[in-house]
Formats: C-alpha cells, structure tokens, sequence
C-alpha cells in the first residue's frame, strides 16, 4: 500500500502503482503537500518544486531577453566585438581548378636582369643545377594524368623544368587536392589561351586559381602585361591583363610571383572597371531595346539566343549611324544625345552581359611592390613568395635558421628532413602546421574588419590558406626590402604581438 501524509483540509486522492499525491484544494490550508513513496519512504515537498521551477523559468526567461538585447543593442564595443551572430557565413564558395603557369627558360637570363654566379636557386624546392633522380611510382602517375594518356611522355626523361612543374602541383595540393591542375611549362601564348579557356568552360561559374611564375621572362611592363614565349621557343610574347580576363573569367585566383608584380594588378583593376562599364553598357543597349537578359545561371542556348539578338542590335545600330559621331556629337540635342549613348562596345563582351560584372571581386597575390626585385639570397629559394604559399612551415624553419645562425643546432638540412605531413596532426610537421594555423587565424581575426575577415577566411579553403600564409610571407620578405601586396589588401600584420 502507498501511504499519504498531509493536514487537514487535503482533497482528494490521485493514487498511481508507485506514489500517491495530494492536492490541497482548500485556499485557507497552510500545509502543504507531500509525496511520500513506499520504495524509500522518502517525502518532496510540492510548494517547494513549484516555487523552484518557477524561479527557473523566470531565469530562462530573463536569460532570453538579456541575450537579445546583447545581440541587437551593445552596450560596449568591447561587448560588440564579442557579438557571434554572423560567425559564421552560408556562402561558400569553391576554386576548382588551378593553372600553374612557369616561364623559367633554365640556362637563359632574362634581358633586363643580370644574375650574380652566387644567387637563389631553387624553384618549387628543386635545384635546377642538381643531376635528376629516377623518378618515383607516384610522380610518374603524377606526369600520366598530366598527358592525358600520352604514353610516351611518361617514358622519356626527366628533365629539371619537370621536376620543378611537378613539385609545384604537390605544393598546391596540399591547400586543395580535389582541384584539378595543369601545368603551363615555358608555356606558348596559344597553349595558355587554350588552357585558360577549356578550364572556365568546366568550372562554369566555379573559381579558379590562375599562378605565375615569371623568373625567366622580362619584367610586367608598366601596363601590365605578362611574357611568354612563341611556339618556336624563339622570342618572347606580351599578354596583356585584358586579355588574360577575357580568356580565364571571373572569379579567380590570381598569384604573381615576379619582380613588379604590382604593375599586373593595377593593369587587372583597370581593364576590370572598364569591362563591367562595357558590361554595363551592353545591358541597358539590351533593356532599351527590349531583349530581356537572364538573370543567374544561363544555359548555353539561352546565352547563345541572347548574344545573337545583342549583335544583330549592334549591328543595326552601327548601320544605322545610331553610334554617336566624336565630331558631332557636340551639335546633338539632348533627346538625340539620349538615343545615341549606346557607343561602340566590345563584341567579345557579350556573352559576358548575362552575368553580373564582378571582375573587381577578383583577389590578386603580387609578391613586389612598383619597382621592387625580388630576394637573391643564395640560402632562400628563388620562388620564396611561392613557398611562403604553399609551404609555409618549410619556408619559416630556414628563415628562422637564417637568421639566427648561432643559437641553435638546427641547420637548413635539418629543416628539410622534418617528419611527418601536413594532413597528419600526430606528426611533427602537422602539429607545426596546426599551430601555424590557429596563430594566423587569430592574427587575422584580431586585425581584420569582420565581414572582410568572414569573405577571406570562412568561404574559401583555398583563399584562407593563401591569406593565412601571405601574411608570413608579408613579414618575411619585408627582410629584404620587399613588400609583398594582395586585392583585396589587408592591415599589416608584420608588427603583430603573436
């Protein structure tokens, strides 16, 4: 039997299996109900549940109310920094494939440069110098799916400037092994056109990384352009920024490493405010004339259809005479003016009309200022912006040893031969690499706007690494009296505490 334990005045009874409770219905009673259980006849006293749980609900409650407030109204801007609700960001974005361009021409100086017999060689960590060793099982698989199936490239040998292409794929697989790569070797302008293309057209609307590596080649000229070679190997090639926009597309990656560098990203924000104008333009011709343009992804046949009714409006517009005249456009009245300002675009421009205009979204690694060369220390590597990208721990253990030459053991050997990898966490190398990376995450967030820090850090696994290790390079090299730039550019962070 359960038992029942109350005063006087108790209503009546609810009996279960276990325990029997007693509700006191009277308003004048002051003793309260208890449960007493035949188990451990032990007693819990009602009011003192109800009061208890009461008084938790009105904590939750004002916990609610404290935190909304704290979100929506800080008090502080040292609360407001504090404040989590956008930390995280819902648009993410994705570099699908990387060209690694390489114009080094090995034995050959470049024009406008002079080596010294006692300067920096390596590239991509490989000595060109040195005598080649037998390549292993995994670069030979590696060369393979490079050729797509030519078996006789696999066979012949191996030469330093493959050697040097395929360390470099391995580095930027370590940011990204899901992308997809190829090398541009001392590459001809034809075969970087052809590359550029065929990648925008399979990553669509997807990000590209686009590298540059122009230690062989003359300087960028002042207007920005880049050098490559001509099939014969015989002379050298400008290409300009606007044509390299026009070949690879938007968004993308781009990574200079060459003396001037900065010379090709102003170029690049240039002719990138000049096309969206045009873009601009193409898009209110097309609204003038009533063609409608797609909004978002486009198919083909949409862009194809869209393109077609845009020349052929162009065209009548230019047989027409509806392009304004120079030598009389100051005759025009205002009305005529009005008709007239759809001037003379560029036909390549318009299969780009039917998406937004976001050249100027692009991000840009130049690894010089205007006017700086590049370090020829002959204990850093050659490619040392390179290597601060891609192999950040391997570059800062030999800057370390270079500049404290006689308070450690460690040599630059040593640096090369540390265990482990920088997937594997429970090895040397990737507890560096795991430190490395929680530093410059709070170097980055201490010091970035937030919605800056959310674009370059949380949306991109392959921008956030680049900015992560631009930032060592940035205080590395500013050593040698070079000053390493981005776009979208960030505080310095050379003199951080960290």
């Amino acid at each position: 039997m359960t038992e029942v334990a109350g005063g006087e005045g108790l209503g009546p009874r609810h009996t279960s299996g276990v325990a029997e409770v007693i509700v006191d219905e009277s308003r004048g009673s002051h003793k309260p109900a208890v449960i007493t259980t035949t188990a451990t006849g032990a007693s819990i006293d009602l009011s003192e549940v109800i009061s208890n749980s009461l008084q938790s609900q009105h904590v939750s409650q004002t916990l609610l109310e404290i935190r909304k407030d704290f979100h929506t109204h800080p008090r502080s801007l040292a609360l407001a920094h504090l404040q989590l609700a956008d930390w995280r960001t819902h648009e993410k974005l994705r570099t699908a494939g990387a060209l690694l361009a390489v114009c080094l021409n090995l034995g050959t100086d470049p024009p406008d440069l002079v080596r010294p017999k006692d300067r920096a060689r390596l590239e991509a960590w490989v000595d060109p110098d040195a005598p080649m060793q037998v390549p292993t099982p995994e670069e030979l698989a590696l060369e393979a799916a490079n050729n797509a199936g030519a078996q006789r490239n696999v066979a012949r040998e191996r030469t330093p400037m493959k050697a040097i292409g395929e360390s470099l794929q391995r580095q930027f697989e370590h940011i990204n092994r899901h992308a997809k790569y190829r090398q541009l070797l001392d590459c001809s302008m034809e075969d970087l056109r052809k590359q550029c293309m065929g990648f925008r057209r399979a990553a669509k609307e997807e990000r590209l990384l686009f590298y540059y590596n122009g230690h062989g080649v003359p300087r960028p000229t002042t207007g920005g352009d880049i050098w490559v070679f001509n099939k014969q190997f015989t002379q050298y090639i400008p290409v300009s920024a606007m044509d390299l926009m026009s070949w690879i597309g938007t968004p993308c990656v781009y990574v200079w490493d060459c003396a001037h560098a900065m010379n090709i990203v102003h170029a690049f924000e240039k002719n990138a405010k000049i096309r969206d104008f045009e873009i601009s333009r193409i898009r209110h011709a097309a609204e003038a004339a009533g063609i409608k343009l797609p909004v978002g992804k486009s198919g083909p046949e949409t862009m194809a259809m869209v393109s077609a009714n845009i020349s052929a409006l162009l065209a009548s517009q230019t047989q027409t005479g509806a392009m304004p005249n120079p030598q009389t456009s100051q005759q025009q009245t205002p009305q005529t003016q009005q008709q007239h300002q759809y001037g003379p675009v560029n036909p390549a421009l318009i299969n780009l009309a039917v998406l937004p205009p976001t050249h100027h979204e692009d991000i840009h690694f130049a690894a010089s200022q205007l006017g700086e060369l590049l370090p020829t220390n002959p204990e850093l590597p050659a490619d040392l912006f390179t290597s601060c990208l891609t192999t950040p721990i391997k570059a800062a253990l030999r800057f370390w040893v270079i500049r404290n030459p006689r308070t450690s053991k460690v040599t630059l050997d040593l640096c090369d031969k540390l265990p482990g990898s920088v997937q594997d966490r429970r090895t040397p190398f990737g507890e560096l690499n795991w430190i490395f990376t929680s530093i410059s995450d709070t170097i980055a967030w201490s010091t970035l706007p937030r919605d800056l820090f959310h674009k370059l850090f949380r949306q991109d696994v392959v921008v956030a690494s680049l900015f992560r290790n631009f930032m060592l390079a940035d205080r590395m090299m500013r050593f040698y009296n070079v000053h390493p730039q981005s776009r979208p550019a960030i505080p310095s962070t050379h003199k951080h505490p960290l």
